[in-house]
């Protein structure tokens, strides 16, 4: 697996691709966490997850923990862009364990012509996918 984690003008932009290791994982998520730790307040983060593939078990359960950690360190709202229905119910389910009643979504790349900018229109200006203009 392949990761980059930006810095962005909302919070941060997470790119992985490829079929992860729980090693690759436990990797992203301490570079993850440690960029979280630098950041003064509240921030947003837009997850690009279209060219990944399913996180191994394991490594589902380090991005609960990661989740959980940027939760309680300010996260205001996040977005994934899965790039399958599969991706699309781990992250589903990783929300849900990982957080209660937060800010977070996920966008099907299939479901949208342009899918980060309406990623981006949610976490830089709180506009739910729901409301953009679908296919």
């Amino acid at each position: 697996m392949s990761y980059q984690i930006r810095r962005t003008p909302y919070g941060f932009r997470f790119e992985h691709e490829g079929c992860p290791s729980t090693a690759d994982v436990e990797a992203f998520c301490a570079e993850a966490r440690d960029a979280i730790d630098d950041t003064r307040g509240s921030f947003c983060v837009l997850s690009d997850q279209r060219q990944l593939e399913l996180f191994p078990r394991d490594g589902a359960a380090e991005l609960g923990r990661l989740m959980a950690h940027a939760g309680a360190s300010g996260l205001q709202r996040s977005v994934a862009v899965v790039g399958s229905v599969t991706c699309q119910m781990q992250v589903d389910r990783l929300v849900a364990n990982a957080r209660d009643g937060d800010e977070s979504v996920v966008v099907r790349a299939s479901d949208h012509d342009d899918p980060i900018s309406v990623a981006e229109a949610w976490v830089r200006d709180g506009v739910h996918p729901d409301a953009a203009a679908t296919r």
